[in-house]
């Protein structure tokens, strides 16, 4: 890791503690274990972005049932 990407983290969590890095998490390893269903919703869209870097963020907007005004 990068002292930029270090910086970033302590700076994210203010200046406390570094964030935990979960990029190398296997979403669809998780999504077949969790029997959460906000979870599963979660990581269904997750894994839908997971792919293209300009769609990994999601919104509250992006939830299921609200429509963005």
């Amino acid at each position: 890791m990068t002292s930029v990407q270090d910086e970033y983290k302590r700076e994210a969590a203010g200046g406390k503690q570094p964030l935990p890095d979960y990029t190398g998490v296997d979403l669809d390893e998780l999504a077949a274990r969790t029997t959460r269903p906000v979870l599963g919703a979660v990581l269904a869209g997750l894994r839908r972005r997971a792919g293209r870097a300009e769609q990994a963020v999601a919104y509250h907007e992006d939830s299921p049932g609200i429509s963005p005004d």
